[in-house]
């Protein structure tokens, strides 16, 4: 069974993983004006548990000229590797939206 403990390990690990991602900016529920970088924020990251698995969901807003898809996947791939990795929880889904694309001036 996952617990409260346990979920608040997986958003901070999912936190951690996103973090290291280049082209990804920040956690979507983040303010225009002051955001945060990606490690420092857990703001778009939701973690529920379904039939004993983690689902995990991402909102994050990225840099313009980096590929949507292989962003998404490269996200996927490490939160899954991290999570299961550093915990006995299998991750049965990482969900990634994108809510932003940043110009970079």
């Amino acid at each position: 069974m996952i617990d409260e403990k346990t979920l608040k390990i997986i958003k901070s690990l999912t936190v951690m993983a996103v973090a290291q991602v280049e082209g990804v900016l920040y956690f979507a529920e983040d303010s225009v004006d002051g955001q945060e970088p990606a490690y420092r924020s857990a703001k778009g990251v939701s973690v529920e548990v379904v039939r004993e698995k983690a689902v995990i969901d991402i909102t994050v807003s990225i840099l313009n000229g980096y590929s949507i898809p292989d962003l998404c996947c490269e996200i996927q791939q490490r939160v899954i590797q991290e999570v299961e990795k550093a915990l006995p929880v299998k991750v049965s889904a990482v969900n990634v939206n994108i809510n932003g694309i940043i110009f970079k001036r």
